[in-house]
């Protein structure tokens, strides 16, 4: 095993416009950012740091309870990610370095990866929140169709954004209808209030009081855009803040380094 504690990375602004290059970012935080940008802001220094400004995300903030999950509760390494189900960069790094560290580190039980509601509407995501409240619902049915699930809705953004929101609200209805009670998945949209755990994970990403900073020396908050990922050890007080849709060295380093 490798001792804990936080993970330092640096990166150089070459380095940075090379991982803005291969990825085609556009937005700050080499995902939708809250706050937009250009290709220089897609890579921060976001680990660790030699000044006063907090760098890292305090664990005892992050509510796990009643969330999806994947993979062992006892697993040594814990990847929370805040994701909006519309974002191409979330879809990047969903089939990208996520995929990688579901067949690497989940299924062996090493790290267990929990999902948090981040939908950014303001940015013309239009049907961000209506999937986030369906997926809800459809997770209070079964977890393990929630993964599948989200899956499915990421490899067909291009069906989907063709689609109003009820409509693509329809389509989750029709794929989850297959594995889980369509009609207690609606009963809940009507009655169960998704949209109460949809804000709270919003709310809750939004309360951190670490700050990321960018190589054009900029600081912002995170989590202000998605993806947002932490990752901590059984143990740590503190997690490490992953920004945007980093390359899969960057997590397998962290994980490597809480075991």
């Amino acid at each position: 095993m490798k001792s804990k504690g936080a993970a330092t990375f640096t990166i150089t602004q070459n380095q940075a416009i090379a991982t803005a290059l291969l990825f085609g970012l556009t937005a700050g935080f080499g995902g939708a950012s809250i706050a937009g940008g250009n290709p220089l802001e897609t890579v921060g220094n976001f680990f660790g740091g030699e000044d006063d400004v907090q760098r890292q995300v305090e664990v005892d903030k992050i509510d796990i309870e009643g969330e999806p999950v994947m993979g062992d509760e006892d697993a040594n390494v814990t990847v929370v990610v805040y994701e909006d189900f519309q974002c191409p960069y979330c879809q990047r790094f969903e089939q990208g370095a996520l995929s990688q560290v579901e067949n690497e580190y989940v299924d062996s039980g090493e790290v267990r990866i929990i999902w948090k509601d981040f939908p950014l509407p303001q940015l013309g995501h239009d049907w961000a929140v209506t999937s986030a409240e369906t997926m809800e619902c459809v997770y209070r049915e079964d977890n393990g169709v929630f993964w599948d699930l989200k899956d499915q809705i990421y490899s067909n953004h291009d069906v989907l954004n063709s689609m109003s929101p009820n409509a693509v609200q329809e389509e989750i209805l029709t794929w989850a209808s297959s594995d889980v009670n369509r009609t207690a998945v609606e009963a809940c949209l009507d009655n169960g209030n998704p949209s109460q755990e949809v804000n709270g994970d919003l709310r809750e990403g939004q309360s951190f009081d670490a700050q990321v900073q960018l190589p054009n020396g900029e600081e912002r908050s995170f989590v202000s855009g998605t993806p947002g990922t932490v990752v901590y050890g059984q143990d740590d007080e503190m997690g490490e803040p992953v920004v945007g849709a980093q390359p899969y060295s960057v997590f397998q380093n962290l994980i490597e380094s809480k075991m």
